[in-house]
């Protein structure tokens, strides 16, 4: 891809734009964030019941 020097009339149209979509990208990765953590920790504790109710100490 070849880089593009942007003018400052150019710039500020296209600013609200990338703010715009960095703001939608953070929400998502927020969002996915605390799906993961909920999953994997719910999945984690159903782990240590299975492995303290064999009487497994692992």
């Amino acid at each position: 891809m070849e880089r593009k020097l942007w003018t400052y009339e150019e710039a500020r149209k296209i600013l609200p734009v990338v703010r715009e979509i960095t703001e939608e990208y953070y929400s998502y990765i927020s969002e996915l964030t605390t799906q993961l953590r909920e999953s994997i920790l719910h999945e984690n504790e159903i782990g240590k019941k299975r492995r303290t109710g064999s009487g497994c100490d692992l």
